[in-house]
């Protein structure tokens, strides 16, 4: 039988960007990218979820996530051609907080077991249980320039609970905008629905 080519080239987790954070109660998609040369064929893919680590000096993967199977059908090639994929997802549910690296293969009589390692491709954070979560409350450029009202007030809060923000002056201050973890508001009072733990900031000038 006529031997293939295969190269890998980069691997992106979904969503495409760097470390992406996943509760656990979520799922990981993996898009392989790879440039084959060679006669038609089967390719059988495998990926799973673990850690790259170094043990007496030899390197290997822990694999800790359920390993995903995944079969298609490749095209023949006579040149070097570029080519991608879904993977199916991997639950994420037997993950403890962390940061975690993925391991991929591509199998065939065509060509020889190809191993794609992509560190760092996710980080499982952990998630606040209901009644856990906190609003951080901060006046700029100080508490002397105003403060921050909350309703209902209390230290913790359920997720999607509504709270009605109020920012208040202290003269001869104006207030200038609230910013919700990073997002501007212009308005005062206003209206948040918890999602997770907040930090509020209102502007006054």
């Amino acid at each position: 039988m006529e031997r293939g080519q295969i190269v890998a080239l980069a691997t992106q987790v979904i969503p495409p960007q760097n470390t992406p954070e996943k509760k656990a109660s979520e799922s990981l998609l993996a898009q392989p990218r790879w440039r084959y040369k060679g006669p038609a064929c089967t390719i059988n893919l495998e990926w799973q979820i673990g850690r790259w680590r170094q043990i007496v000096g030899i390197w290997s993967f822990d694999g800790i996530s359920t390993r995903v199977y995944a079969t298609r059908s490749q095209t023949a090639s006579m040149e070097l051609a570029e080519f991608t994929t879904n993977l199916p997802a991997i639950s994420l549910s037997p993950l403890s907080p962390g940061y975690y690296d993925c391991e991929i293969w591509f199998k065939s009589p065509a060509f020889p077991d190809l191993r794609i390692i992509v560190q760092n491709c996710v980080r499982v954070v952990e998630v606040a249980p209901p009644g856990e979560y906190t609003l951080t409350l901060i006046a700029e450029p100080s508490f002397a320039a105003g403060w921050i009202t909350k309703e209902p007030d209390k230290s913790k809060y359920a997720k999607w609970e509504l709270v009605k923000l109020t920012a208040h002056r202290i003269w001869p201050y104006e207030f200038y905008y609230f910013d919700i973890d990073g997002e501007p508001i212009m308005i005062n009072p206003m209206n948040l629905y918890v999602t997770k733990n907040h930090i509020i900031t209102a502007h006054f000038v």
